[in-house]
């Protein structure tokens, strides 16, 4: 049986607000502010991008 593993990782978008928290941000405005970023990049600046996972574990 050949082990598996599951990685976490992060990317960096943006998403403009009028409250300096950020309460006002919508999901809506998560997801279309990803979509976007994920868009524009090929898939080696989305590697480079994501960089190293954050997190791994084995999957059982």
């Amino acid at each position: 049986m050949t082990i598996r593993y599951s990685h976490a990782y992060s990317v960096g978008f943006e998403v403009s607000s009028s409250q300096s928290d950020g309460e006002d941000v919508t999901g809506n405005q998560l997801r279309m502010a990803i979509i976007n970023r994920l868009s524009k990049l090929t898939d080696s600046e989305l590697a480079e991008a994501c960089g190293a996972p954050f997190d791994t574990h084995e999957v059982e």
